[in-house]
């Protein structure tokens, strides 16, 4: 997973003025992964899946399928087939 644009620039990434970060990624048929989100008191995630399949704590997301995830300081991801995906972390209204 790679940290794309962020509010600070951290780890390289694009410098933003707003308190969201975006991460791209990409998974093996069979992989997973885990995000722990960077503010969990206040941000939630949305998952875009560009290309493949990715289920998501019981959430099957196929291409151009999108997920809204509030509440939760980490998501856990397994790749039904090579997939490709970005992750918005921004801040929820509650």
């Amino acid at each position: 997973m790679e940290l794309l644009i962020s509010p600070d620039g951290r780890d390289e990434s694009l410098s933003i003025h707003q308190d969201a970060f975006v991460l791209r990624g990409a998974l093996e048929k069979g992989q997973s992964q885990t995000y722990s989100l960077y503010d969990a008191e206040k941000n939630g995630v949305y998952v875009f899946v560009v290309d493949g399949s990715i289920t998501i704590d019981g959430n099957t997301l196929t291409e151009r399928d999108a997920l809204a995830i509030d509440k939760a300081a980490t998501l856990y991801m397994v790749a039904n087939e090579h997939s490709l995906y970005l992750i918005f972390e921004v801040p929820m209204m509650v």
